[in-house]
């Protein structure tokens, strides 16, 4: 039977990593054999998509065995429609936000191997990595060379990263994964705030330490600080580059 909602509480769900830029740590170098990869056929237990084959329950298996090859649909007329991959082996980078602890592990990670659906090598995979490779440590990998990992990457190195969302989860964008020294510095803080963004830091500084907050909304359409939208941008800009709360409930700009 339906109620009126105005007073029932809300619990808001964590989406992962705010979208920007961080100053990480490199944590580990994590190889995952056989990842079971989503297939049409496996929509009624999706769970076991991005899992290892190894790691899954006996009835799990049993269903992902049971699976055919699916293609993709053939680029133009005449072309072989081309087998989609059912697992992939894949070397995972897991970096650490010093700031806040923060694992991050969604989004680097880059295929060594494809298997078709009998688990059988299908070639192919392997060019992300070294690509990778050059682009954050910005060492040149030429075809036919053999190297370790560790040859160009140890614990506790310095990146720096973009978080990116997908599908409304924040992980990272492997593209912008660069060594802290070759990357260009990033800018954080109140120097990262545009002259309006500032001008509310001020103020809400002045005025608002202490209130919950969900009173940052008595300023969009107050026209104090310019348009609805112009105001909602600069908060936003506020909330990305300067701490502005500590319990999570209230504003505290004391750090600000």
């Amino acid at each position: 039977m339906s109620n009126s909602a105005w007073d029932e509480k809300i619990t808001v769900k964590g989406a992962g990593l705010a979208e920007g830029t961080y100053d990480v740590e490199l944590k580990d170098i994590v190889r995952e054999n056989m990842v079971v990869l989503f297939k049409e056929g496996l929509r009624s237990i999706k769970e076991v998509s991005n899992k290892e084959y190894a790691s899954l329950t006996a009835e799990q298996k049993a269903v992902i065995d049971s699976q055919v090859d699916e293609f993709w649909p053939a680029r133009k007329e005449g072309d072989e429609p081309r087998i989609k991959a059912s697992f992939v082996d894949q070397y995972r980078f897991v970096f650490t936000d010093p700031a806040s602890g923060t694992e991050m592990k969604q989004g680097a990670t880059f295929a060594v191997q494809n298997y078709n659906a009998a688990k059988q090598p299908i070639p192919g995979a392997g060019k992300s990595l070294t690509d990778f490779i050059v682009r954050a440590t910005g060492i040149p990998v030429a075809a036919g060379d053999e190297f370790k990992l560790s040859d160009f990457f140890k614990p506790g190195d310095k990146y720096v990263l973009n978080i990116v969302k997908v599908k409304n989860f924040g992980q990272i964008d492997p593209t912008s994964v660069m060594k802290k020294e070759l990357a260009t510095p990033v800018v954080r803080g109140k120097e990262a705030l545009s002259d309006r963004a500032k001008t509310i830091l001020e103020f809400l500084k002045a005025n608002y330490n202490g209130k919950p907050k969900r009173d940052i909304v008595d300023l969009y359409g107050s026209g104090q600080f310019g348009s609805y939208a112009e105001t909602t941008s600069a908060w936003q800009e506020i909330m990305k580059n300067v701490k502005y709360t500590t319990d999570g409930k209230t504003l505290d700009f004391s750090e600000a």
